[in-house]
């Protein structure tokens, strides 16, 4: 891909069209990076054991982001499970920049095992637990981890006459 053209839609440029051109020419195009994405060993693999337990993969579709002078590719991915009252249900994010694709938890995991060539917490995981689904607390400069508490009130409205 050598170009692309988008519609900017905030404030005064509302509508504007805009010429991007690539600094990179060898950045693969949109169905190139959907290919890339598919034959990935370690998420085709996810997506075949998901399929395979009855559930439905859903890939939503590529999104093209210019990242400096490299186009980075993202695909939403969602399970839909088996039955009539299901409904699809978010389950990771695929990325592709230049010929290497990943699965992440989300965006930001997905752009940093890419930018620093190291795996998701997706790939990384070796236990069958979704490490998605998984909030690690922060850590302090010093080491520690912060803890806090949380107060939670319920409410009951009351239903009268008014």
């Amino acid at each position: 891909m050598s170009a692309f053209v988008f519609a900017q839609s905030d404030g005064d440029n509302y509508g504007k069209l805009v010429l991007y051109q690539v600094p990179n020419t060898s950045a693969p195009s949109p169905g190139q990076a959907a290919t890339l994405i598919q034959s990935d060993q370690f998420i085709s693999s996810q997506f075949t054991l998901l399929g395979s337990a009855g559930s439905r993969v859903i890939q939503g579709n590529v999104q093209l982001i210019p990242i400096g002078n490299a186009i980075m590719y993202l695909r939403p991915v969602w399970v839909l499970g088996e039955g009539t009252s299901t409904f699809p249900r978010y389950l990771a994010v695929a990325a592709a920049v230049g010929n290497r694709a990943v699965l992440g938890c989300d965006i930001t995991d997905a752009t940093n095992a890419l930018t620093s060539n190291t795996p998701t917490r997706l790939q990384a995981s070796q236990n069958r637990t979704n490490p998605c689904n998984t909030a690690s607390p922060p850590v302090t400069p010093g080491g520690s981890t912060p803890t806090t508490s949380t107060t939670t009130t319920t409410t009951t409205p009351s239903v009268g006459r008014p």
